[in-house]
């Protein structure tokens, strides 16, 4: 996997993590990593370091900037939930020393608080120029863990670090630690329940020098019980029209807020989209229209939703609309366009190429490389945004191979074929491969399947005495 693959995963767990924060007052406490070193860092001058970091003179500097970067870090603590390694890594043939100051284990990612001296960043025979970064965090065999590494990326840069008492502070973020040492960072699935202790080694990487530190224990726990701050139960069920809707459980936790839900169709296909509002005290608060399928329970989803001030009293759930896949579909024709000496061909369109539901779909861009064949975008414009009913996108980024007979092609020299489709409510991206245009002149695509939204406009409250 790629590096900047990787970073965009880490992004969108970032935005998951960032709406578990939950505010909290208070003076500075001491960090629990920050125990009395052994041994004091050897000064060096700062002109020589590869990077201009930032110098912070007190603990409650260097807390302030850990809880800037890790707003529920504070919770965490409190919870009992990170862990406090004790040793320092030696690095052979090197005076400095590195240590795993913390560690936040999350169920989709993990949070490594670490520091190094900043004698290991300054070399007489080298000349450091980058930020280092720490590549991996290595796992030896140990008892319930077995042997694996955990890749990330960390830049140590001017925002990501910072420097207190000769050392270097930065964080560190990867995949979680898993009972059966595999990685899988495609579909990055929920880790499980662990409590255990394993030797625990770092790969940095400083361009010049890469720099691999001995192995010290460091133990990992993680509980999603025990990350959880504050749980409540929905009352009452929406059933119309063959569609049951039942809210289980508003959930706010270390690692993201979520409200679950039963949600079953009897005759049409759920598209595992649905939009509304969660009303908690006098704020109202979006949540994600994506619903995520909970492994081994069926018709049951996670519905995500972002920051929260505080643990709200009141709590209410409206649904506005849910959307349906249904068997009906829309055709519509354009021109292929003739590349001639350019290797590609973009142009906005913007124009009417359907209209269904009262719903307008327009052709909005198209792009058509002799190599990757075309992508075009079609936007859903309601006529009425109050209407009952409105065609919206067909989700299908859940499944890693969509069903392909979704979208249909057909080319006037007679090829015929299908599409691949993605995007979100408010748009379809559609691509087809130049295989499938070529010597064609004009094409006709066709929805065999439409995702129609249905208004329901229907709230759940939280029972008073939850």
């Amino acid at each position: 996997m790629t590096k900047q693959k990787w970073l965009m995963i880490i992004g969108v767990l970032a935005i998951f993590a960032a709406g578990a924060y939950i505010a909290t007052s208070g003076s500075a406490t001491k960090l629990t990593s920050e125990q009395k070193p052994e041994r004091k860092a050897k000064p060096v001058d700062l002109e020589e370091l590869p990077v201009d970091w930032k110098e912070v003179e007190s603990e409650e500097e260097l807390e302030a900037f850990y809880t800037r970067h890790i707003p529920e870090l504070p919770l965490a603590r409190e919870k009992g939930v990170t862990t406090s390694p004790e040793d320092m890594m030696t690095v052979e043939g090197k005076e400095g020393r590195v240590q795993i100051n913390e560690v936040l284990h999350g169920g989709r990612q993990m949070t490594f608080l670490f520091s190094m001296d900043l004698s290991l960043l300054v070399d007489e025979e080298e000349n450091y120029f980058q930020p280092p970064r720490i590549d991996t965090v290595d796992i030896k065999e140990s008892g319930d863990i077995p042997a694996q590494t955990l890749r990330g990326f960390s830049e140590l840069d001017e925002s990501s670090a910072i420097i207190f008492e000769n050392r270097l502070y930065g964080i560190l973020q990867t995949q979680p630690i898993t009972k059966d040492g595999e990685t899988d960072l495609e579909s990055f699935p929920i880790a499980e329940p662990i409590n255990a202790e394993a030797k625990t080694s770092l790969k940095i990487n400083l361009q010049a020098d890469i720099l691999h530190t001995d192995p010290v224990p460091v133990s990992y726990q993680y509980d999603p019980e025990e990350h959880k701050i504050a749980t409540r139960e929905f009352e009452g069920t929406y059933s119309n029209d063959g569609v049951t809707i039942e809210p289980k459980e508003f959930v706010m936790s270390l690692e993201s807020n979520y409200i679950t839900l039963y949600v079953k169709s009897e005759d049409k296909e759920f598209n595992r989209t649905l939009e509304g509002r969660l009303q908690m005290d006098d704020r109202t608060q979006p949540f994600s229209p994506y619903l995520q399928p909970i492994e081994g329970e069926k018709d049951m989803y996670k519905a995500y939703f972002g920051t929260s001030p505080e643990v709200p009293e009141d709590i209410a759930l409206k649904i506005r609309s849910i959307d349906m896949k249904e068997n009906e579909s829309f055709s519509f024709t354009f021109d292929v366009p003739e590349l001639g000496d350019h290797e590609r061909f973009e142009k906005n369109i913007d124009r009417t190429v359907a209209e269904k539901h009262g719903t307008d779909i327009y052709l909005d861009r198209l792009h058509y490389h002799e190599q990757y064949g075309m992508n075009f975008a079609l936007n859903y414009r309601p006529q009425d945004p109050e209407q009952d009913k409105m065609i919206v996108g067909t989700m299908n980024n859940f499944n890693p191979e969509p069903n392909p007979k979704d979208v249909s092609v057909t080319t006037d020299n007679g090829q015929s074929g299908y599409a691949r489709v993605s995007g979100s409510r408010l748009q379809s991206n559609v691509d087809i491969q130049p295989d499938l245009l070529e010597g064609a002149s004009s094409a006709t695509i066709t929805f065999n399947t439409i995702s129609v939204s249905h208004k329901i406009d229907h709230t759940f409250e939280i029972s008073e005495d939850n």
